[in-house]
């Protein structure tokens, strides 16, 4: 349609709420009672994301939001588990 527009995040904001889904997800007992624990196509997301927008989450703008909304350490938690499984470089290529 001609003009229409789809509000979405900024990649940066995408990229932080993919990881930080996923933390909660992993992290909180809750969802793996209930089943809705982490599965490998999560970290496919993550993964994903940092081929797709790697220019713009290695600007330092990302770095500086969540040192602002002290996530660091949650998506600190996500990498280095995304880096374990995938054999990846995610958590020092962010942390630049």
């Amino acid at each position: 349609m001609s003009g229409a527009t789809l509000p979405c995040f900024r990649p940066n904001y995408q990229f932080l709420f993919t990881v930080l889904h996923l933390f909660r997800e992993a992290w909180l007992q809750k969802f793996v009672d209930f089943g809705n624990d982490v599965g490998l196509m999560k970290f496919g997301d993550v993964i994903r994301l940092i081929d797709r927008d790697r220019n713009e989450l290695t600007d330092g703008e990302l770095l500086r939001t969540m040192e602002t909304h002290k996530v660091t350490d949650a998506v600190a938690w996500v990498l280095r588990r995304t880096d374990e499984t995938f054999h990846t470089g995610t958590l020092e290529l962010l942390a630049t």
